[in-house]
């Protein structure tokens, strides 16, 4: 008989990670531009609002990068429970999390 780690499928450990919304995103952003402008790193010469975007749109790219490797780690932890009896799954799981990242050049 196969045993089976019960873990969330949707929010794994979401504890360990910074989940956010996208008006801190936005305002991320924005204060992200700011800051670079004041300090004479950068001049902006497109539209204000599409450079803002294209951050938040990085932010994402990263969130759902990271909501893949956590899926990722489960579904090994899951795969791997016999083996696993005994030990910490929350110490389990973030050293799967960091191995999948660092084979992806992934910042966690």
């Amino acid at each position: 008989m196969e045993r089976r780690l019960a873990l969330p499928t949707d929010a794994v450990y979401s504890y360990l990670t910074m989940k956010l919304r996208d008006g801190e995103m936005q305002r991320l952003a924005t204060s992200i531009l700011a800051r670079l402008e004041q300090a004479g790193l950068l001049k902006i010469t497109a539209n204000r609002a599409t450079v803002a975007e294209r951050i938040v749109a990085a932010f994402r790219a990263n969130v759902r990068a990271e909501e893949e490797i956590e899926r990722e780690a489960v579904k090994f932890a899951e795969s791997h429970s016999r083996e696993l009896v005994g030990m910490d799954r929350h110490k389990v799981l973030q050293l799967v999390k960091e191995r999948l990242a660092k084979e992806r050049g992934f910042t966690l």
